[in-house]
This record gives C-alpha cells, structure tokens and sequence, in this order.
C-alpha cells in the first residue's frame, strides 16, 4: 500500500486487533464512493508460514490498552461487512 493511499484512508486502527481488515474495508469503501484509489487486492499463490507450535507455547501478557480494543463488527457493522466479503468473494 502506498503512502498516498493511507493519506486518504487514515491510518492503522490500533482499537482493533483485525486492523488488516479494517484497512481492506477502508479502500474498499473509498473506492466505491470517492473512486480515486483502488481497493486492496489479496494475492493469490503467495505462502506465508507462522511458526504454530511456538506461538501456542507463548503466554503473552495481556494488551495494555485492553480497555480500548473494539471488534471489527462494532467498527463497521454485520451487514457491511457481509456486504463487501461478497465484493470481495466475486
């Protein structure tokens, strides 16, 4: 992703712990509505590997800012979010 792009969508949400998807839902909406940048894009056939067995034998503190963590359903609905994973489904 571009520094142009965050510009205009804002930056990383550090109230959600699916950030990610908040940033897919934000281009996605600025390009339907504004249309001057283009969604995020999902790439096909890349592998990325995660160390499982490591991390499940970690206990990691709690969050700190625990408090102030939001779902990504309070953030942007069922219904909108239903909506663009069939956008992005097509």
């Amino acid at each position: 992703m571009k520094r142009a792009a965050l510009d205009k969508i804002g930056l990383w949400d550090e109230r959600l712990q699916a950030a990610d998807y908040d940033l897919y839902y934000r281009t996605l909406e600025r390009s339907q509505k504004i249309g001057d940048i283009k969604p995020v894009h999902i790439c096909l056939d890349t592998y990325v590997h995660h160390y499982i067995r490591l991390t499940s034998k970690q206990s990691f503190p709690p969050f700190f800012d625990k408090a102030n963590l939001i779902s990504i359903e309070d953030k942007w609905g069922k219904a909108k979010m239903n909506e663009y994973f069939e956008l992005m489904s097509q």
